[in-house]
């Protein structure tokens, strides 16, 4: 996680506040998502950064009996740390799940 993550991070959540939705969204390195899983608070979503992407595959793979989609964050919603589109993504993509 870098200053992009975190700036991308913060816009997130405010534009989730904005809306009111019920919404937290938590930027981690890659390499906690073991831990993560492995808690009490597992996310209902998990986004790659554009940085990581290539590795997605890898992650669905290792990931998959948790049952948490993993997708990645685009390369210009990242580029303009777009956080209410890639809010809007994730909320899209549990809705067309249910």
């Amino acid at each position: 996680m870098g200053a992009s993550t975190s700036i991308l991070e913060g816009r997130m959540n405010d534009y989730a506040k904005e809306k009111g939705l019920d919404v937290t969204v938590d930027a981690r390195s890659m390499h906690d998502i073991d831990r993560i899983l492995k808690s009490d608070k597992k996310p209902d979503y998990i986004f790659l950064g554009p940085q990581v992407a290539y590795k997605k595959a890898t992650f669905v793979e290792k990931y998959k009996d948790y049952g948490i989609p993993i997708e990645s964050i685009s390369f210009d919603d990242y580029a303009m740390m777009n956080g209410e589109s890639v809010v809007n993504k994730a909320l899209q993509a549990l809705k067309d799940a249910e």
